[in-house]
């Protein structure tokens, strides 16, 4: 494992040591950029809602919880400090596109 919360929390919970571990990679590989639990979870194959209470375990020591639109047509994050009309990627225009929250 990666990190030493990984071990911590698997040694708490070791009847999910092996999603812990899948976890952990997960982090890992993504290093910086954010993760999405609803995305996420199809490629490690585990629930959404199992990923989104073992990622809460890492809150504050490896993750942080952040709230944010993404766009539905190039999938996404946005920027909050660009032009909230449009996507700083692709340029849709939210009033025809409207931003989805996650």
């Amino acid at each position: 494992m990666f990190f030493r919360k990984s071990v911590d929390i698997a040694k708490a919970h070791q009847t999910l040591a092996d999603i812990i571990e899948q976890v952990d990679e997960l982090i890992y590989t993504i290093g910086d950029h954010p993760i999405r639990p609803d995305q996420a979870s199809d490629s490690i194959g585990v629930d959404e809602t199992q990923l989104n209470r073992i990622l809460s375990l890492y809150s504050d020591d490896v993750l942080r919880r952040e709230s944010r639109r993404y766009c539905g047509d190039c999938d996404l994050l946005i920027d909050e400090s660009g032009s909230p009309n449009e996507c700083d990627n692709c340029e849709a225009k939210f009033k025809h596109i409207p931003p989805q929250s996650r």
